[in-house]
């Protein structure tokens, strides 16, 4: 979200996956509106229209259009395939040339 979050511990703990631009110990009760649903959204400055995968991890957040979400999620698992693929051939004494000459990826 384009916005704080509370209670940022507990919500770790639930293992419920939050992203926002920070923490605040206020509660939004009376400070928040919800003003519609299931529209498109500017988060970030980036366009987000029902129906996007929203994909985030410890490294950060991105959407895919719904239009190409097939095609960039058949794309990405190639190249986790890869960099798996790269990691099990570096601990095996490969050297690191060697390794991205291979596969393209570290």
């Amino acid at each position: 979200m384009d916005g704080y979050v509370r209670d940022a511990r507990r919500i770790t703990d639930m293992g419920f996956p939050v992203f926002a631009a920070g923490m605040r110990p206020v509660d939004s009760r009376g400070r928040s509106v919800v003003l519609d649903y299931d529209v498109p959204v500017v988060c970030a400055g980036v366009s987000v229209r029902p129906g996007d995968i929203v994909f985030g991890d410890i490294d950060g957040v991105a959407i895919i259009p719904s239009e190409v979400a097939e095609e960039t999620v058949a794309r990405a698992l190639e190249k986790v395939r890869r960099e798996d693929e790269s990691r099990s051939e570096l601990q095996a004494g490969m050297y690191l040339r060697d390794v991205f000459a291979k596969y393209g990826v570290l």
